[in-house]
């Protein structure tokens, strides 16, 4: 995770209700997508969860 968060560009990135961020990010040759929901602080990045989903499940928009 930690080496998607650094070296990739989202594909996908919003802000959430609650103050959370969700980030989308290709995955395996961009068949599918990984969701992650984080909070950023200071110099702390927080995963608070994350989802492999299918690269149609992505909202678009």
């Amino acid at each position: 995770m930690k080496k998607i968060l650094l070296s990739e560009t989202p594909i996908r990135a919003g802000i959430q209700g609650n103050g959370n961020y969700a980030l989308c990010y290709h995955y395996k040759d961009k068949s599918a997508v990984i969701k992650l929901v984080v909070t950023f602080e200071l110099s702390v990045i927080k995963i608070i969860t994350f989802y492999v989903l299918d690269i149609t499940q992505v909202p678009r928009g």
